[in-house]
């Protein structure tokens, strides 16, 4: 029994021991340093290969490889004043793993990429924009095998959505049909607030859900910089991933009930709370053996285009084992 255990003890030390810890730091490579580097995808190459231009002779380009003359390492391009860096590629076992823009003219890098083995991000990835007052401004993240867990040092919440009684409870993060971020906070099916972003990053609408009103924040067309509006909070949607509960009134659209979709967006709802529904007229009907028998009566939104409604009708009769009687 202990040689079991200690056989599987070796095993579970052994298999640690082989999993990759990932490090990020400065490396320098030749005259070159570079930032958020992927040091444990760093190789030791084969050859190094310095390409000067025959006329000036200025350095422009480098390059390392492994033993079949295959990149494996730096490759990186100088810009025209062969002084400075213009970008460069780090490979590993033949994927990109790091990649790096420099600023014209500069040995400052202006973007930043880490990629894991499968090509994803993976790492911190870095933009940076000049300022015209001199020196620049940069957002910093952070991702997980492509999913961004860290922006600007602040750590973001994991992709999470809970229902109670099929409906939206706590706070939630999913992503829709689109790769679209929707993110915010309910409670008994009721939003406090929700906000969706484009690649993670780009706001696309933002809404916070008052007693009687509802706030929206959405970057403006030209300029940059945000808008910022109030509208009457005159219907407002029950959220649920419950199809029955949102039949049992006629539609799938807002009224009581809202269902979350794929392609849901936050963006419907700035239409949806604004439009005036009729008092709730929930669905009867009884089925025997798959067909309509006795009175029945449902309600049917007509959509033209877009999202808001166009046309109610309220349908009432009676039938018998499927036949109509009246309508």
């Amino acid at each position: 029994m202990k040689k079991v255990i200690l056989a599987i003890l070796i095993l579970a030390l052994t298999i640690s021991s082989f999993a990759q810890q990932k490090n990020y730091g400065t490396k320098t490579i030749g005259q070159w340093t570079f930032e958020k580097f992927p040091t444990h995808y760093s190789v030791l190459p084969t050859k190094k290969m310095s390409y000067k231009n025959k006329i000036t002779g200025k350095l422009e380009q480098y390059e390392e490889f492994n033993q079949l003359g295959q990149t494996n390492g730096l490759k990186l391009t100088m810009s025209s004043d062969g002084i400075n860096p213009s970008d460069a590629i780090y490979m590993y076992k033949g994927v990109m793993v790091y990649s790096v823009t420099f600023f014209p003219g500069s040995k400052t890098a202006q973007q930043i990429s880490n990629y894991n083995e499968q090509g994803v991000l993976d790492g911190y990835t870095i933009y940076r924009t000049l300022k015209s007052t001199g020196g620049y401004t940069e957002e910093v993240e952070k991702y997980e095998d492509d999913i961004l867990v860290e922006l600007n040092g602040v750590k973001q919440a994991p992709f999470a959505i809970s229902f109670k009684d099929s409906l939206l409870d706590g706070k939630f993060r999913f992503v829709n049909s689109r790769n679209d971020i929707i993110e915010g906070e309910a409670e008994k099916g009721k939003l406090k607030k929700i906000k969706q972003t484009q690649s993670e990053k780009y706001l696309m609408v933002e809404i916070t859900f008052l007693t009687d009103s509802i706030k929206v924040k959405t970057p403006k067309n030209y300029g940059g910089g945000y808008t910022f509006e109030t509208f009457p909070l005159i219907s407002n949607p029950i959220i649920t991933n419950s199809k029955f509960n949102c039949m049992k009134y006629g539609n799938y659209s807002g009224y009581p009930y809202l269902l979350v979709t794929e392609d849901f967006s936050a963006n419907n709802l700035i239409t949806l709370v604004r439009q005036h529904y009729l008092e709730k007229f929930e669905t009867e009907a009884i089925f025997k053996d798959s067909l309509l028998d006795g009175q029945f009566q449902y309600r049917q939104y007509v959509y033209t285009g877009g999202f808001p409604y166009s046309a109610v009708i309220d349908v009432q009769g009676e039938a018998e084992m499927g036949k109509l009687l009246n309508i």
